[in-house]
Protein backbone atom coordinates (compact mmCIF):
# COMPACT_ATOMS: atom_id res chain seq x y z
CA UNK A 1 0.00 0.00 0.00
CA UNK A 2 1.22 3.45 -0.72
CA UNK A 3 1.53 5.76 1.76
CA UNK A 4 1.21 9.85 1.25
CA UNK A 5 4.47 11.56 3.04
CA UNK A 6 5.33 14.98 3.79
CA UNK A 7 8.55 17.14 4.48
CA UNK A 8 7.29 17.70 8.18
CA UNK A 9 5.19 14.35 9.27
CA UNK A 10 3.83 11.10 8.07
CA UNK A 11 0.32 9.85 9.43
CA UNK A 12 -0.68 6.87 8.92
CA UNK A 13 -4.01 4.65 9.61
CA UNK A 14 -4.63 1.21 8.71
CA UNK A 15 -7.83 -0.44 8.70
CA UNK A 16 -7.79 -4.31 8.07
CA UNK A 17 -11.07 -5.86 6.92
CA UNK A 18 -11.65 -7.71 3.76
CA UNK A 19 -13.99 -7.64 0.72
CA UNK A 20 -14.45 -11.13 0.32
CA UNK A 21 -16.69 -12.74 -1.06
CA UNK A 22 -19.17 -14.67 0.89
CA UNK A 23 -22.20 -16.68 0.13
CA UNK A 24 -25.13 -18.92 1.28
CA UNK A 25 -26.40 -21.43 -1.23
CA UNK A 26 -30.31 -22.61 -1.00
CA UNK A 27 -30.65 -26.59 -1.51
CA UNK A 28 -28.96 -28.88 -4.56
CA UNK A 29 -26.40 -26.44 -5.92
CA UNK A 30 -22.92 -26.58 -5.14
CA UNK A 31 -21.21 -23.03 -4.76
CA UNK A 32 -17.62 -22.13 -5.35
CA UNK A 33 -15.84 -19.44 -3.60
CA UNK A 34 -14.75 -16.68 -5.46
CA UNK A 35 -11.36 -15.81 -2.84
CA UNK A 36 -10.40 -12.76 -1.56
CA UNK A 37 -10.48 -9.18 -3.00
CA UNK A 38 -8.26 -6.41 -1.34
CA UNK A 39 -9.16 -2.74 -1.62
CA UNK A 40 -8.42 0.70 -0.07
CA UNK A 41 -9.70 3.91 0.93
CA UNK A 42 -8.79 6.85 1.81
CA UNK A 43 -9.28 10.23 3.35
CA UNK A 44 -6.58 12.97 2.85
CA UNK A 45 -3.57 12.11 4.24
CA UNK A 46 -5.07 8.92 6.18
CA UNK A 47 -5.21 5.82 4.12
CA UNK A 48 -7.16 2.20 5.11
CA UNK A 49 -5.93 -1.24 3.78
CA UNK A 50 -8.24 -3.90 4.66
CA UNK A 51 -7.78 -7.53 4.53
CA UNK A 52 -9.06 -10.68 6.32
CA UNK A 53 -8.54 -12.49 9.40
CA UNK A 54 -6.57 -15.45 8.79
CA UNK A 55 -7.66 -19.05 9.34
CA UNK A 56 -11.16 -18.57 9.27
CA UNK A 57 -11.16 -15.26 7.29
CA UNK A 58 -11.93 -17.21 3.73
CA UNK A 59 -15.31 -16.14 3.75
CA UNK A 60 -18.99 -18.08 4.34
CA UNK A 61 -19.52 -20.99 1.45
CA UNK A 62 -22.66 -22.95 2.26
CA UNK A 63 -23.87 -25.56 -0.04
CA UNK A 64 -27.46 -27.39 0.51
CA UNK A 65 -28.67 -25.51 2.65
CA UNK A 66 -31.60 -25.40 4.60
CA UNK A 67 -33.64 -23.21 6.90
CA UNK A 68 -32.27 -23.41 10.40
CA UNK A 69 -33.39 -21.76 13.85
CA UNK A 70 -31.17 -18.40 15.15
CA UNK A 71 -30.08 -20.40 17.64
CA UNK A 72 -28.30 -23.16 15.17
CA UNK A 73 -27.48 -20.02 13.07
CA UNK A 74 -25.41 -18.34 15.67
CA UNK A 75 -24.09 -21.02 17.15
CA UNK A 76 -22.06 -22.27 13.42
CA UNK A 77 -18.34 -22.35 13.46
CA UNK A 78 -15.13 -22.87 11.91
CA UNK A 79 -13.99 -21.90 8.22
CA UNK A 80 -16.94 -21.78 5.67
CA UNK A 81 -19.30 -20.66 8.11
CA UNK A 82 -18.14 -17.87 9.50
CA UNK A 83 -15.96 -14.97 8.76
CA UNK A 84 -13.60 -13.12 10.46
CA UNK A 85 -12.70 -9.29 10.13
CA UNK A 86 -10.98 -6.78 11.78
CA UNK A 87 -10.32 -2.71 11.71
CA UNK A 88 -6.70 -1.69 12.81
CA UNK A 89 -6.21 2.31 13.07
CA UNK A 90 -3.34 4.31 14.07
CA UNK A 91 -4.52 8.22 13.73
CA UNK A 92 -1.73 10.16 15.45
CA UNK A 93 -3.18 13.54 15.03
CA UNK A 94 -6.13 15.39 16.05
CA UNK A 95 -8.60 13.95 13.45
CA UNK A 96 -11.42 11.13 14.31
CA UNK A 97 -11.93 8.70 11.27
CA UNK A 98 -15.91 7.59 10.95
CA UNK A 99 -16.32 4.17 9.21
CA UNK A 100 -18.83 1.84 8.00
CA UNK A 101 -19.16 -1.58 7.26
CA UNK A 102 -21.52 -2.76 4.41
CA UNK A 103 -23.27 -5.77 3.17
CA UNK A 104 -23.71 -5.66 -0.29
CA UNK A 105 -25.52 -7.97 -2.41
CA UNK A 106 -24.06 -9.45 -5.79
CA UNK A 107 -26.41 -8.79 -8.45
CA UNK A 108 -26.72 -11.89 -10.00
CA UNK A 109 -27.82 -13.14 -6.41
CA UNK A 110 -31.59 -14.83 -6.93
CA UNK A 111 -32.50 -15.72 -3.52
CA UNK A 112 -35.02 -14.01 -1.95
CA UNK A 113 -33.06 -11.25 0.40
CA UNK A 114 -35.79 -11.44 3.28
CA UNK A 115 -34.59 -15.63 3.75
CA UNK A 116 -31.51 -14.72 4.75
CA UNK A 117 -30.37 -13.89 7.78
CA UNK A 118 -27.48 -11.95 9.18
CA UNK A 119 -25.58 -11.87 11.96
CA UNK A 120 -22.58 -9.88 12.91
CA UNK A 121 -20.81 -10.05 16.49
CA UNK A 122 -17.66 -8.10 18.15
CA UNK A 123 -15.27 -10.86 19.00
CA UNK A 124 -12.89 -10.09 22.54
CA UNK A 125 -10.59 -13.06 23.18
CA UNK A 126 -13.36 -16.25 23.81
CA UNK A 127 -16.33 -13.74 23.88
CA UNK A 128 -18.94 -12.53 21.48
CA UNK A 129 -21.04 -9.51 21.65
CA UNK A 130 -23.86 -9.50 19.34
CA UNK A 131 -24.25 -6.11 17.62
CA UNK A 132 -26.82 -6.97 15.08
CA UNK A 133 -29.26 -10.20 13.87
CA UNK A 134 -31.43 -9.11 11.19
CA UNK A 135 -33.43 -10.31 7.56
CA UNK A 136 -30.66 -8.65 5.31
CA UNK A 137 -33.74 -7.46 3.58
CA UNK A 138 -34.55 -5.07 6.88
CA UNK A 139 -31.09 -3.81 6.82
CA UNK A 140 -31.28 -0.19 5.98
CA UNK A 141 -29.54 1.01 2.44
CA UNK A 142 -26.35 2.35 3.18
CA UNK A 143 -26.40 6.82 2.65
CA UNK A 144 -22.83 6.11 0.78
CA UNK A 145 -23.14 6.66 -2.97
CA UNK A 146 -22.79 3.33 -4.70
CA UNK A 147 -24.68 2.66 -8.02
CA UNK A 148 -28.42 2.88 -8.63
CA UNK A 149 -28.91 -0.73 -9.01
CA UNK A 150 -26.39 -2.02 -5.99
CA UNK A 151 -28.75 -3.19 -2.91
CA UNK A 152 -25.70 -2.66 -0.24
CA UNK A 153 -27.16 -2.07 3.81
CA UNK A 154 -25.24 -1.22 6.30
CA UNK A 155 -24.53 -3.47 9.11
CA UNK A 156 -22.37 -1.21 11.46
CA UNK A 157 -20.88 2.08 11.62
CA UNK A 158 -18.00 3.78 14.49
CA UNK A 159 -16.11 6.42 14.55
CA UNK A 160 -11.70 6.13 15.25
CA UNK A 161 -11.23 8.25 18.35
CA UNK A 162 -8.42 11.41 17.30
CA UNK A 163 -5.37 10.35 18.47
CA UNK A 164 -5.55 6.90 18.90
CA UNK A 165 -2.56 4.76 19.03
CA UNK A 166 -4.10 1.13 19.19
CA UNK A 167 -7.58 1.18 17.91
CA UNK A 168 -8.60 -2.26 16.85
CA UNK A 169 -12.23 -3.95 16.35
CA UNK A 170 -12.41 -7.53 15.67
CA UNK A 171 -15.99 -8.71 13.72
CA UNK A 172 -17.37 -12.28 12.79
CA UNK A 173 -20.41 -12.34 10.77
CA UNK A 174 -22.33 -15.45 10.39
CA UNK A 175 -25.15 -16.09 7.25
CA UNK A 176 -27.97 -18.59 6.97
CA UNK A 177 -31.62 -19.13 6.00
CA UNK A 178 -34.12 -18.25 7.72
CA UNK A 179 -36.60 -20.90 9.38
CA UNK A 180 -39.78 -19.86 8.30
CA UNK A 181 -38.42 -19.98 4.95
CA UNK A 182 -40.64 -22.42 2.91
CA UNK A 183 -39.41 -24.22 0.14
CA UNK A 184 -41.90 -27.32 -0.15
CA UNK A 185 -42.99 -26.39 -3.32
CA UNK A 186 -38.86 -26.98 -4.70
CA UNK A 187 -39.26 -23.14 -6.02
CA UNK A 188 -36.02 -21.97 -3.60
CA UNK A 189 -33.91 -25.14 -5.40
CA UNK A 190 -30.74 -24.26 -6.42
CA UNK A 191 -30.66 -20.40 -5.63
CA UNK A 192 -27.47 -18.43 -4.31
CA UNK A 193 -26.97 -15.42 -2.51
CA UNK A 194 -23.84 -13.82 -2.58
CA UNK A 195 -22.56 -10.40 -0.28
CA UNK A 196 -19.11 -9.09 -0.44
CA UNK A 197 -18.44 -7.22 2.95
CA UNK A 198 -17.06 -3.41 2.59
CA UNK A 199 -15.24 -1.00 4.90
CA UNK A 200 -15.96 2.81 3.84
CA UNK A 201 -14.03 5.44 5.38
CA UNK A 202 -15.35 8.97 4.89
CA UNK A 203 -17.82 8.20 2.65
CA UNK A 204 -15.13 7.23 0.25
CA UNK A 205 -14.03 4.12 -1.27
CA UNK A 206 -11.15 3.85 -4.14
CA UNK A 207 -9.31 0.66 -5.22
CA UNK A 208 -5.91 -0.26 -4.10
CA UNK A 209 -4.42 0.55 -7.34
CA UNK A 210 -5.87 4.01 -7.54
CA UNK A 211 -4.06 4.73 -3.54
CA UNK A 212 -0.32 3.07 -4.74
CA UNK A 213 -0.15 4.69 -8.12
CA UNK A 214 0.11 8.15 -8.15
CA UNK A 215 2.82 10.47 -9.49
CA UNK A 216 5.07 8.49 -11.52
CA UNK A 217 3.49 4.85 -10.82
CA UNK A 218 -0.09 5.83 -11.91
CA UNK A 219 1.59 7.22 -15.05
CA UNK A 220 3.11 4.14 -16.28
CA UNK A 221 0.11 2.01 -15.33
CA UNK A 222 -2.19 4.48 -17.46
CA UNK A 223 0.13 4.34 -19.99
CA UNK A 224 -0.10 0.70 -20.37
CA UNK A 225 -2.49 -2.60 -21.05
CA UNK A 226 -2.41 -4.50 -17.99
CA UNK A 227 -1.66 -8.33 -18.66
CA UNK A 228 -3.50 -10.68 -16.67
CA UNK A 229 -2.19 -13.85 -17.81
CA UNK A 230 0.17 -15.70 -15.80
CA UNK A 231 3.98 -15.66 -17.36
CA UNK A 232 5.92 -18.23 -18.04
CA UNK A 233 8.86 -19.10 -15.77
CA UNK A 234 9.82 -22.03 -16.34
CA UNK A 235 11.62 -20.78 -19.56
CA UNK A 236 12.72 -17.52 -21.49
CA UNK A 237 10.29 -15.41 -22.64
CA UNK A 238 12.12 -15.77 -26.04
CA UNK A 239 10.90 -19.49 -25.39
CA UNK A 240 6.88 -18.73 -25.10
CA UNK A 241 3.92 -17.13 -26.25
CA UNK A 242 3.93 -15.02 -23.30
CA UNK A 243 2.81 -10.88 -24.47
CA UNK A 244 5.20 -8.43 -23.79
CA UNK A 245 4.02 -5.52 -21.46
CA UNK A 246 3.38 -5.07 -17.50
CA UNK A 247 2.34 -7.65 -15.35
CA UNK A 248 0.55 -7.93 -11.64
CA UNK A 249 2.01 -9.77 -8.84
CA UNK A 250 1.19 -9.72 -5.54
CA UNK A 251 4.13 -12.34 -4.20
CA UNK A 252 5.56 -9.53 -2.26
CA UNK A 253 6.63 -9.51 1.01
CA UNK A 254 3.17 -6.72 1.64
CA UNK A 255 1.25 -8.65 -0.05
CA UNK A 256 0.48 -5.77 -2.13
CA UNK A 257 1.30 -6.15 -5.59
CA UNK A 258 3.90 -4.84 -7.31
CA UNK A 259 3.60 -4.64 -11.42
CA UNK A 260 6.95 -5.31 -13.09
CA UNK A 261 7.79 -5.33 -17.02
CA UNK A 262 8.30 -8.17 -18.94
CA UNK A 263 9.39 -8.80 -22.97
CA UNK A 264 10.10 -6.81 -25.67
CA UNK A 265 9.08 -3.39 -23.74
CA UNK A 266 9.43 -0.78 -25.76
CA UNK A 267 8.27 2.25 -23.51
CA UNK A 268 9.73 1.81 -20.04
CA UNK A 269 12.64 4.48 -20.71
CA UNK A 270 13.77 6.82 -18.80
CA UNK A 271 16.00 9.59 -18.33
CA UNK A 272 17.16 11.03 -14.88
CA UNK A 273 20.55 12.58 -13.96
CA UNK A 274 21.74 12.54 -17.17
CA UNK A 275 21.75 8.41 -17.85
CA UNK A 276 18.97 6.12 -19.34
CA UNK A 277 17.22 4.18 -17.55
CA UNK A 278 14.68 1.16 -18.20
CA UNK A 279 11.57 0.67 -16.07
CA UNK A 280 12.16 -3.08 -13.96
CA UNK A 281 8.63 -2.44 -11.87
CA UNK A 282 6.24 -0.51 -9.45
CA UNK A 283 6.98 -1.82 -6.31
CA UNK A 284 4.07 -2.13 -4.12
CA UNK A 285 4.59 0.80 -2.04
CA UNK A 286 4.17 3.00 -5.41
CA UNK A 287 8.12 3.83 -5.83
CA UNK A 288 9.84 3.21 -9.33
CA UNK A 289 12.39 0.86 -9.67
CA UNK A 290 14.81 1.51 -12.68
CA UNK A 291 17.80 -0.11 -13.74
CA UNK A 292 20.25 1.94 -15.84
CA UNK A 293 20.77 0.99 -19.19
CA UNK A 294 24.19 0.73 -19.62
CA UNK A 295 26.92 0.21 -16.49
CA UNK A 296 28.44 2.97 -14.23
CA UNK A 297 31.91 4.68 -14.71
CA UNK A 298 31.31 4.56 -18.44
CA UNK A 299 30.26 0.99 -18.92
CA UNK A 300 32.97 -0.47 -17.33
CA UNK A 301 33.07 -4.14 -16.77
CA UNK A 302 33.44 -4.61 -13.15
CA UNK A 303 35.13 -7.60 -11.61
CA UNK A 304 34.58 -8.07 -7.74
CA UNK A 305 37.91 -10.06 -7.32
CA UNK A 306 37.90 -11.04 -3.48
CA UNK A 307 40.87 -14.31 -3.18
CA UNK A 308 38.51 -15.88 -0.79
CA UNK A 309 36.90 -19.07 -0.87
CA UNK A 310 34.11 -18.94 2.32
CA UNK A 311 30.31 -18.63 1.42
CA UNK A 312 30.50 -14.87 2.93
CA UNK A 313 31.84 -13.46 -0.54
CA UNK A 314 28.77 -14.00 -2.13
CA UNK A 315 26.96 -11.83 -0.43
CA UNK A 316 26.78 -8.09 -2.13
CA UNK A 317 27.16 -6.29 1.34
CA UNK A 318 30.14 -8.12 2.10
CA UNK A 319 31.80 -7.49 -1.92
CA UNK A 320 33.63 -4.59 -3.23
CA UNK A 321 30.42 -3.93 -6.04
CA UNK A 322 28.46 -2.16 -2.99
CA UNK A 323 31.72 0.23 -2.37
CA UNK A 324 31.62 0.74 -6.19
CA UNK A 325 28.01 1.45 -6.62
CA UNK A 326 27.67 4.37 -3.36
CA UNK A 327 31.18 6.05 -4.45
CA UNK A 328 29.65 6.33 -7.78
CA UNK A 329 26.29 7.40 -6.31
CA UNK A 330 28.14 10.25 -4.32
CA UNK A 331 29.87 11.59 -7.18
CA UNK A 332 26.89 10.95 -9.56
CA UNK A 333 23.41 10.97 -8.02
CA UNK A 334 24.16 12.70 -4.24
CA UNK A 335 22.41 16.24 -6.12
CA UNK A 336 18.88 13.96 -6.84
CA UNK A 337 19.02 12.29 -3.30
CA UNK A 338 15.34 13.79 -2.67
CA UNK A 339 13.67 11.74 -5.81
CA UNK A 340 15.40 8.46 -4.30
CA UNK A 341 14.17 6.62 -1.79
CA UNK A 342 16.19 4.73 0.74
CA UNK A 343 14.55 1.62 2.50
CA UNK A 344 14.60 -1.84 2.20
CA UNK A 345 14.40 -2.20 -1.48
CA UNK A 346 17.47 -4.49 -2.13
CA UNK A 347 17.32 -8.22 -1.84
CA UNK A 348 20.74 -10.71 -1.05
CA UNK A 349 18.69 -13.72 -0.06
CA UNK A 350 20.46 -16.98 -1.05
CA UNK A 351 17.83 -19.20 -3.02
CA UNK A 352 18.91 -20.52 -6.25
CA UNK A 353 21.87 -22.68 -7.64
CA UNK A 354 22.70 -23.36 -10.98
CA UNK A 355 24.26 -27.47 -9.87
CA UNK A 356 22.77 -29.24 -7.45
CA UNK A 357 26.81 -30.08 -6.17
CA UNK A 358 26.24 -26.16 -4.88
CA UNK A 359 26.34 -25.34 -1.09
CA UNK A 360 26.10 -22.18 0.57
CA UNK A 361 27.30 -21.83 4.06
CA UNK A 362 24.04 -23.17 5.67
CA UNK A 363 21.48 -22.39 3.40
CA UNK A 364 20.12 -25.27 0.90
CA UNK A 365 19.71 -23.74 -2.07
CA UNK A 366 16.73 -24.83 -4.41
CA UNK A 367 17.96 -25.86 -7.75
CA UNK A 368 17.16 -23.56 -10.64
CA UNK A 369 14.79 -26.26 -12.41
CA UNK A 370 12.64 -26.25 -9.30
CA UNK A 371 12.76 -22.80 -8.05
CA UNK A 372 9.68 -20.48 -8.83
CA UNK A 373 10.97 -16.76 -8.43
CA UNK A 374 9.06 -13.73 -6.18
CA UNK A 375 9.30 -11.04 -5.28
CA UNK A 376 9.20 -11.87 -1.81
CA UNK A 377 12.65 -11.50 0.32
CA UNK A 378 13.41 -13.36 3.21
CA UNK A 379 16.57 -13.36 5.68
CA UNK A 380 18.35 -16.38 4.91
CA UNK A 381 19.67 -19.11 6.92
CA UNK A 382 23.20 -17.64 6.66
CA UNK A 383 21.31 -14.24 8.30
CA UNK A 384 21.19 -12.32 4.93
CA UNK A 385 18.37 -11.19 3.32
CA UNK A 386 16.93 -7.18 2.63
CA UNK A 387 19.18 -4.59 2.19
CA UNK A 388 18.32 -0.72 3.57
CA UNK A 389 19.78 1.55 1.08
CA UNK A 390 19.73 4.18 -1.60
CA UNK A 391 21.53 2.01 -4.80
CA UNK A 392 22.18 -1.37 -5.54
CA UNK A 393 21.93 -4.30 -8.49
CA UNK A 394 19.08 -6.00 -10.09
CA UNK A 395 18.20 -9.59 -8.34
CA UNK A 396 17.80 -13.15 -10.14
CA UNK A 397 13.87 -12.89 -9.58
CA UNK A 398 13.50 -9.40 -11.30
CA UNK A 399 15.98 -10.99 -13.92
CA UNK A 400 13.38 -13.93 -14.33
CA UNK A 401 10.28 -12.03 -14.24
CA UNK A 402 11.72 -9.57 -17.23
CA UNK A 403 11.97 -12.63 -19.41
CA UNK A 404 15.40 -14.48 -18.80
CA UNK A 405 16.51 -18.09 -17.78
CA UNK A 406 19.22 -19.81 -16.87
CA UNK A 407 21.46 -21.13 -19.93
CA UNK A 408 18.86 -19.94 -22.44
CA UNK A 409 19.11 -17.26 -24.88
CA UNK A 410 16.72 -14.37 -25.04
CA UNK A 411 16.37 -11.89 -27.28
CA UNK A 412 13.01 -11.13 -26.34
CA UNK A 413 13.11 -9.25 -23.21
CA UNK A 414 13.98 -5.47 -22.69
CA UNK A 415 17.13 -6.11 -21.16
CA UNK A 416 18.56 -8.55 -23.87
CA UNK A 417 21.28 -6.70 -26.08
CA UNK A 418 22.25 -4.67 -23.50
CA UNK A 419 25.08 -4.66 -20.99
CA UNK A 420 25.60 -7.75 -18.63
CA UNK A 421 25.07 -6.98 -15.04
CA UNK A 422 25.78 -8.46 -11.72
CA UNK A 423 22.77 -8.98 -9.40
CA UNK A 424 22.43 -9.11 -5.54
CA UNK A 425 21.73 -13.03 -5.46
CA UNK A 426 24.04 -15.42 -4.08
CA UNK A 427 24.68 -18.41 -6.53
CA UNK A 428 26.67 -20.67 -3.75
CA UNK A 429 30.16 -22.02 -4.07
CA UNK A 430 31.04 -23.21 -7.34
CA UNK A 431 34.11 -24.50 -8.97
CA UNK A 432 36.21 -22.53 -11.54
CA UNK A 433 39.74 -22.93 -12.81
CA UNK A 434 40.69 -25.52 -10.48
CA UNK A 435 38.96 -23.86 -7.32
CA UNK A 436 35.98 -23.63 -5.51
CA UNK A 437 34.81 -19.87 -5.80
CA UNK A 438 31.59 -18.23 -4.47
CA UNK A 439 29.49 -17.01 -7.09
CA UNK A 440 27.02 -14.72 -7.73
CA UNK A 441 24.31 -14.66 -10.72
CA UNK A 442 24.66 -12.41 -13.26
CA UNK A 443 23.15 -11.09 -16.59
CA UNK A 444 25.22 -12.12 -19.48
CA UNK A 445 25.42 -9.32 -22.58
CA UNK A 446 27.23 -8.67 -25.57
CA UNK A 447 30.55 -8.26 -24.44
CA UNK A 448 30.41 -12.06 -22.79
CA UNK A 449 32.17 -14.19 -25.19
CA UNK A 450 32.12 -17.76 -23.60
CA UNK A 451 28.59 -17.68 -21.79
CA UNK A 452 25.25 -17.45 -23.99
CA UNK A 453 23.92 -13.93 -24.96
CA UNK A 454 21.52 -12.64 -22.95
CA UNK A 455 20.48 -15.40 -20.11
CA UNK A 456 21.45 -15.50 -16.87
CA UNK A 457 24.79 -17.26 -15.28
CA UNK A 458 26.57 -18.04 -12.19
CA UNK A 459 29.51 -16.10 -12.25
CA UNK A 460 33.04 -16.70 -10.01
CA UNK A 461 33.63 -13.90 -7.54
CA UNK A 462 37.47 -14.37 -8.91
CA UNK A 463 37.46 -14.72 -12.51
CA UNK A 464 34.13 -13.45 -14.31
CA UNK A 465 33.27 -9.77 -14.95
CA UNK A 466 30.11 -8.00 -15.41
CA UNK A 467 28.90 -4.25 -15.65
CA UNK A 468 27.52 -2.70 -12.57
CA UNK A 469 23.77 -1.76 -13.71
CA UNK A 470 22.86 0.71 -11.17
CA UNK A 471 19.12 -0.08 -9.27
CA UNK A 472 17.25 2.94 -7.89
CA UNK A 473 14.09 4.03 -6.48
CA UNK A 474 12.48 6.52 -7.53
CA UNK A 475 10.32 8.52 -4.53
CA UNK A 476 6.63 8.39 -4.65
CA UNK A 477 6.05 11.96 -5.51
CA UNK A 478 7.82 11.73 -8.71
CA UNK A 479 6.60 13.27 -11.45
CA UNK A 480 7.73 12.82 -15.16
CA UNK A 481 7.23 13.80 -18.73
CA UNK A 482 7.15 12.09 -22.02
CA UNK A 483 5.96 8.87 -23.01
CA UNK A 484 8.41 6.37 -22.11
CA UNK A 485 9.91 5.43 -25.55
CA UNK A 486 13.76 5.50 -26.68
CA UNK A 487 13.05 8.39 -28.88
CA UNK A 488 10.42 10.06 -25.89
CA UNK A 489 11.18 9.03 -22.40
CA UNK A 490 9.98 9.92 -19.29
CA UNK A 491 12.00 12.14 -17.80
CA UNK A 492 11.95 13.10 -14.31
CA UNK A 493 11.04 16.74 -13.25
Amino acid sequence: MKTKRSMIWMILAVISVVVITVGVTYAFFNYVKEGSTENSMTTGTITFLYTEVSGVGRGISISNAFPVSDEVGKAQVGEGNVFDFKVTSTTPRNASIPYEVTARMKSDSTLDPSAVKVYLTEVKGDMETEILLDQYSSLVQTSISVPENITEKTLYTDTVPANSSNYEKNFRLRMWISEDTDFSDGSMNGKTFTLTVNVYANAEVVTQEEIVLQGFAKKIYDDNTLITAEPTLTTSSNNSDDASGLYRSTNTNSGNPTYYFRGEVENNYVSFAGFTWRIIRINEDGTVRLIMQTGINDNALFRIYINNYSYEYMYYTNGTAKTELEEWYDANLAEYDNKIATGNYFCEEAKVKYSSSMVAGNVNLTLYSQYRPTFECQTDANGYGLINTKIGLISYDEIIFTGMYYNINNSSSYLSGSASSWTTSPGGIGYFNGSNYPTIWYLTGPTDITEIENSLSPGSIYYTTAHLRAVINLDINTMVTGSGTSDDPYVVQ
